[in-house]
């Protein structure tokens, strides 16, 4: 990332706090030639050997201003041109329309020279994506990243402060005091280690991809040319084909002579790189005069030590300048930890016990009351000053699970812990976020579980901006969600799939889905699914086709039933569920060769609606062709039922009687052989009436 700039910071102070001077502040002494090239990043591509990027072509970067980027992130200023990208600052759209007063954003776009270049792209990408696994709060965090409308972009936390190179510059010549500079080496060591401990290797460390914001932090940023070791694997990721060469890169300036000579990335380079910083920042000066470590070796150029670091603990620091890997010192949690050491901790030590053995001398003489009165006192307060630095001391996951046991008459003290660490606190907290979005047992993240991590890190820093952003982020991709997998639905019901499917690719399957991820969802279906319902339904009761009528009441149920305008089917399907059931049962059984006996109470009401069709149709029936036509539907239907079938009974009967009716009529009206034809037919009827009790 390019440099985001803004007021000039003074880390010679020690509350590392931002001054803002009438005009630019210049270095102490100003340089008289350019900067080195060796001190600008160089790619390396299997498609190509190390290159500088190509100089910015005179497009116009400014008239992406005004423009928003994903229907969410508005461009506000141009920051910055570097060799590939511009940085933009923008803000939120979302969060702003949630009401936060914080929606400031960084987002670097890829110059159009580089768009069609896929080396240029990858390094985007890679950036975005190594930034993206790293959570702490030394390293810069990566909201999204993306492509549209031609733009290859990325979206990162806004940061007010200036690069360790401003810093280094303002410090001419004599460099920062030890302890401020040790301040600054430590945070970023921190974060260095904890990249190491991801598996990835920043390759390119130098003082311009290293900020100090306004409040004292140190973010390190530009990690498009890390490697990563692959230490973890996502399992749940997805698996992106990468069709681009590997891309690598350094600057000569700061990289070890093992990465100049092509080899690959190790956390030793990174070691080499912070070594010169840390020179740097304690004398203002590169250990071997911004040459190259190859071209420094071949010259035997050696470092010297700067008069701001004392010389117990420039050793440490000259193995972390050594040309070979072998004999730098072997990781930064080791740097830090001698870095860091104090040589004096036994003369202390002996100093506060003779301190204590004449106070313990003068308190013996006083009156026995007293020193048993003081002794107490004196416990109770190293008791509990005690607990309170083990509390202190406590790792943010250690702290949290013990804040419910603290008692009241310590929140004052709580507090201030909490004020201390919230920086780490809050990191714990996206981290644990994190862990539950990356590391799921199901297909989709446990919302809830994101969710109540959010509400417990609110409670202690209800006034957080980065809160405040994870919590509009969880509810925008928790409803993306529920959108996503609601549409998908839909489209089934729309195409009326309404069955079970071995691949659980199912309404049932979705609706379990949807209903874990949101337990408060219900199903709104379509017009057109709708509509594609009722008509399957009812062409489903009016063939009598128990088995899809037993796919459909099943599929009414769980995805119509909060639907106005299919109340009466679903009424109607649950009604029918368990005759349809055993009708179903008992045609399977048929199927299968058996002979099960006839399920007469739940074929009287599957059958229902149908024979009482035929005596609304007969009662209406005014010729002898509309009473054949009722005739032949109820043979039809017959042949699935048996010949005792009440309702069968009751509807040939009726039909006889007409029959006999129309019959009486025709001989009235002298129409012999019609009469006679009517009395035949009715005659049929009488017979299989007749049949049908005979089998009884």
């Amino acid at each position: 990332m390019e440099s985001q700039k803004s007021r000039n910071i003074d880390p010679r102070k020690t509350d590392g706090t931002a001054t803002t001077p009438s005009k630019p502040s210049q270095p102490a002494i100003a340089q008289n030639t350019p900067p080195s090239s060796a001190d600008k990043t160089l790619i390396r591509s299997e498609s190509g050997a190390g290159k500088r990027a190509k100089k910015p072509t005179t497009d116009a970067p400014n008239q992406l201003i005004g423009k928003v980027i994903n229907g969410r992130y508005k461009i506000d200023s141009l920051l910055g041109r570097g060799g590939m990208s511009d940085v933009y600052k923008a803000h939120d759209l979302l969060l702003q329309q949630a009401g936060l007063e914080n929606t400031a954003v960084a987002i670097k776009i890829l110059q159009k020279q580089f768009v069609n270049q896929p080396e240029a792209r990858q390094l985007l990408v890679q950036e975005a994506r190594r930034t993206q696994q790293l959570s702490h709060p030394n390293i810069i965090r990566v909201y999204d990243y993306g492509f549209e409308a031609g733009q290859h972009y990325m979206v990162m936390e806004w940061l007010d402060g200036e690069t360790l190179e401003a810093v280094i510059k303002r410090s001419r010549p004599i460099g920062l005091p030890y302890k401020n500079a040790k301040a600054l080496l430590n945070q970023l060591a921190d974060a260095l280690s904890y990249a190491h401990s991801q598996g990835v290797v920043h390759a390119d460390l130098k003082p311009a991809n290293i900020m100090l914001t306004r409040d004292g932090t140190i973010k390190v940023f530009d990690f498009g040319v890390a490697h990563a070791k692959h230490k973890f694997n996502d399992k749940y990721s997805a698996v992106i084909a990468n069709t681009n060469a590997p891309v690598n890169g350094y600057t000569p300036t700061y990289a070890s002579p093992e990465l100049i000579a092509g080899k690959e990335p190790k956390t030793s380079d990174d070691i080499y790189a912070f070594s010169c910083i840390a020179y740097e920042l304690a004398s203002s000066k590169h250990p071997f005069d911004r040459q190259p470590a190859d071209i420094a070796k071949k010259q035997n150029i050696s470092a010297k030590k700067p008069k701001h670091i004392p010389w117990w603990r420039w050793f440490t620091l000259r193995s972390g300048l050594a040309f070979s890997a072998d004999s730098r010192i072997g990781s930064m949690a080791e740097f830090t930890h001698k870095f860091n050491r104090n040589l004096w901790p036994l003369a202390t030590t002996i100093m506060l016990t003779s301190c204590l053995v004449f106070g313990s001398a003068h308190i013996y003489r006083m009156k026995q009351d007293e020193l048993l009165l003081v002794s107490a006192e004196l416990q109770a307060m190293r008791s509990e000053a005690n607990q309170d630095q083990a509390i202190a001391a406590l790792s943010a996951a250690e702290l949290i699970k013990l804040l419910p046991e603290i008692p009241e008459h310590k929140q004052l003290f709580i507090n201030g812990v909490l004020r201390s660490n919230r920086t780490q606190l809050l990191s714990f907290y996206e981290q644990r976020i994190d862990d539950i979005l990356n590391n799921r047992d199901g297909t989709y993240p446990d919302y809830y579980a994101i969710e109540s991590e959010l509400n417990a890190a609110k409670t202690l820093y209800p006034d957080s901006n980065l809160l405040a952003r994870l919590d509009v982020d969880l509810l925008q991709r928790w409803q993306s969600t529920v959108d996503i997998l609601d549409e998908r639905f839909n489209k089934l019901l729309e195409k009326g799939n309404y069955a079970h499917s071995e691949d659980g690719d199912d309404i049932y399957q979705l609706l379990a889905e949807l209903k874990t991820i949101e337990n408060r969802y219900r199903p709104n279906p379509t017009e057109k699914a709708e509509q594609l319902f009722a008509k399957e339904f009812n062409t489903a009761l009016a063939s009598h086709d128990v088995t899809q009528l037993n796919v459909l009441i099943d599929a009414g149920e769980v995805a119509f039933s909060e639907s106005p305008s299919l109340n009466d089917l679903i009424l109607l399907g649950k009604e029918l569920k368990s005759a349809v059931a055993e009708v179903a049962n008992y045609q399977r059984q048929l199927g299968l060769g058996n002979a099960p006996d006839y399920p007469y109470e739940a074929a009287d009401i599957f059958y229902h609606s149908t024979f009482n069709s035929f005596d609304e149709r007969l009662k209406h029936a005014n010729t002898v062709a509309k009473i054949d036509k009722i005739n032949k539907d109820v043979n039809a239907l017959a042949r699935d039922l048996p010949g005792d079938f009440t309702p069968l009974v009751k509807i040939r009967r009726s039909l006889a009687n007409r029959y006999l009716n129309f019959s009486n009529s025709f001989i009235k009206q002298r129409k012999v052989r019609s009469a006679q034809k009517l009395m035949e037919k009715a005659n049929t009827l009488f017979a299989q009436l007749e049949a049908a009790q005979v089998a009884l």
